[in-house]
């Protein structure tokens, strides 16, 4: 079984989204979200093929080993090795993060002309 290492910037993200949970949702069922995310990470450890190579799906330029996994309305970017899982990035499935990183349009043209952007 492999180590789980989340990185500062998803510790970060994590927070700030279990702080914004608890006051849209109370302390509860924000905490009981957050747990069931981390819960899915953490069993990337044991799972470590349950993402989706991004390489392979998009077709794109990053290491072999970089991975997708979708939890919880977010996309979390790991990479894979022999002994460890990190977990690299974290990004709202309402942010064009494909965009970001990759320069691939996610976006169609009818939304792209819908809403004018």
């Amino acid at each position: 079984m492999r180590t789980v290492i989340y990185s500062d910037v998803v510790k970060s993200k994590l927070k700030s989204l279990k702080d914004r949970l608890i006051v849209i949702q109370g302390v509860k069922k924000g905490t009981k979200t957050i747990s069931s995310m981390v819960s899915i990470l953490d069993n990337l450890g044991e799972f470590a093929d349950t993402g989706i190579s991004i390489r392979e799906k998009f077709a794109v330029d990053c290491p072999s080993n970089w991975y997708l996994q979708y939890c919880n309305r977010n996309y979390f970017i790991y990479s894979k090795s022999d002994k460890q899982i990190n977990v690299l990035e974290m990004y709202d499935n309402r942010q064009d993060f494909m965009n970001e990183l990759f320069g691939i349009e996610m976006r169609s043209f009818e939304s792209i002309s819908f809403w004018g952007e």
